[in-house]
């Protein structure tokens, strides 16, 4: 059975960071990016924590024209802490002679402890029919849970915004049982999850990923406005940072998560 549960909060702290990453193969967007994943990275060891950086990075095709350099970049810690909230107080590229330009971020932050221990036995499996996709064509999911859970999927984009796949207008029922895979979208829906890029994006090529969370009680992540639409038109500057404190109000022995990069090409 799934009770409702009480939020789980843990001791907060401030702490601040900084991250530099140079240019040299990276757009200017990237290099941010990466700075920004320094500095969080860096917050969280002035927390006293041990951080484990994860870069999925893949050249993987090569023509006479282009040189394509896929890469996606989460952090986790073997920690009980979450950067809840967060401000960035340098976003700076500096140009020094002799060098490339290196993008230079810092911010201050607030780190939220968690609650509960991890339990080994929840587990959670998200599947995609593909990995790259052509603009146009349409995300298909396969989600599995080794207990009765409630879903939480999440697309995550460039520039730390996200958008809410699950649950969303035309599919508010995410609750799992075990051995009962779930498919987004289901096989009768009239409804679909197509990819693609914004009309000021020149790039060719996105890399992008599906993060899903499942909780042993139904805690919703807070949305303002109305439910989302079948493509999780939900943004913010601050991705990341909003699911994390999210999370954090969930004690870790109720909750799992599986992340999966895809990507996007014209």
């Amino acid at each position: 059975m799934i009770a409702s549960a009480s939020a789980a909060v843990g001791e907060t702290r401030r702490v601040s960071g900084t991250g530099e990453v140079l240019l040299a193969r990276l757009t200017q967007e990237q290099a941010r990016g990466e700075a920004l994943a320094a500095a969080r990275n860096h917050a969280i060891s002035q927390a006293g924590i041990e951080v484990v950086r994860t870069m999925v990075r893949n050249i993987s095709e090569e023509d006479a024209v282009h040189s394509y350099d896929h890469f996606a970049e989460f952090t986790s810690t073997i920690s009980r802490v979450l950067i809840v909230e967060e401000k960035v107080v340098l976003d700076t590229l500096l140009v020094a002679p002799g060098r490339p330009p290196t993008c230079k971020v810092e911010i201050e932050a607030k780190v939220r402890d968690q609650a509960g221990k991890l339990d080994p036995s929840f587990r959670l499996e998200l599947a995609l029919a593909q990995r790259t996709l052509r603009a146009g064509e349409k995300l298909e999911l396969t989600i599995n849970a080794s207990k009765e859970c409630f879903l939480t999927v999440f697309n995550l984009y460039g520039g730390d915004s996200l958008g809410i796949v699950l649950p969303n207008s035309q599919m508010q029922a995410t609750r799992v049982s075990p051995g009962r895979p779930l498919r987004v979208p289901p096989e009768e829906a009239h409804w679909s999850l197509p990819v693609g890029f914004s009309e000021a994006d020149p790039s060719s090529d996105l890399s992008e990923a599906l993060l899903a969370v499942a909780t042993r009680d139904s805690i919703p992540f807070p949305v303002l406005g109305e439910p989302a639409t079948p493509h999780g038109l939900v943004a913010t500057e601050n991705a990341l940072t909003s699911i994390h404190s999210w999370l954090a109000r969930i004690e870790r022995d109720r909750r799992t998560q599986h992340i999966v990069h895809y990507r996007i090409v014209r």
